[in-house]
């Protein structure tokens, strides 16, 4: 694997009059339950903006209206997000999304307006970091699951979000469990990532260590593209 790979072209940007966003966020959805718990969605939604923009064959449905302008109007994507949650993958109250839900409703988007994509859900640690490089290799931006404590669902221990201070060191900026986030770009020591329409990096080491002591790699693992 390569010391540095990322996505070759620029992530989504989203704007409105208040700030603007690196990739989408479920503070933009409508629901209240959904603005919770909806990241797959928006992690979905983001995989189809960037195809819809750059990859041959992805131009028919609504994200791929959407990749074109720049930046993206952030009421017109929580719009979006919001009739694909309804249509392809219904976010439950409280629980969100699984990473197998992800995927099955993001597959029959992409067979209703013809997207020549498909996502399958990798549950092995074998070959993890391997198979994230691979993807960002062919310009693919996978969803990464950081699963819920287990088998203690109801525990509280997270993983660290860093944010890039100006002076390039990294400084603590938040933390979560249960949460999807889109990888951009990869290192040997750090994932970039897009969450709540923010940059933030995770530590490799601490997201390993995450997943051996607090969860499992069923449940913290990634989504990744094919072309078919």
């Amino acid at each position: 694997m390569a010391a540095e790979v990322s996505l070759k072209h620029p992530f989504p940007r989203l704007q409105d009059s208040a700030r603007s966003y690196y990739g989408g966020s479920q503070k933009l959805l409508g629901k209240s339950y959904v603005r919770r718990a909806g990241c797959g969605v928006v992690c979905a939604a983001n995989i189809l903006i960037y195809l819809g923009r750059w990859a041959e064959g992805c131009g028919n449905g609504p994200f791929a209206e959407l990749a074109r302008e720049d930046p993206i109007p952030a009421a017109a994507f929580g719009r979006c997000c919001d009739a694909l949650q309804r249509r392809y993958m219904p976010v439950t109250p409280r629980f969100g999304l699984t990473g197998a839900q992800v995927a099955w409703g993001l597959n029959r988007y992409c067979r209703r307006w013809g997207i020549p994509y498909r996502m399958s859900w990798r549950y092995r640690r074998r070959d993890f970091w391997d198979a994230l490089a691979d993807q960002l290799e062919q310009d693919l931006p996978p969803v990464l699951a950081i699963g819920p404590n287990f088998p203690d669902f109801w525990g509280s221990q997270r993983l660290r979000l860093y944010r890039a201070l100006p002076d390039a060191s990294l400084r603590s900026a938040a933390s979560v469990h249960s949460h999807f986030v889109s990888v951009t770009g990869l290192s040997d020591d750090l994932l970039h990532v897009s969450s709540w329409g923010r940059e933030y990096f995770i530590l490799r080491k601490e997201l390993e260590t995450y997943v051996g002591r607090h969860s499992a790699w069923l449940v913290s693992n990634a989504g990744l593209l094919r072309r078919v």
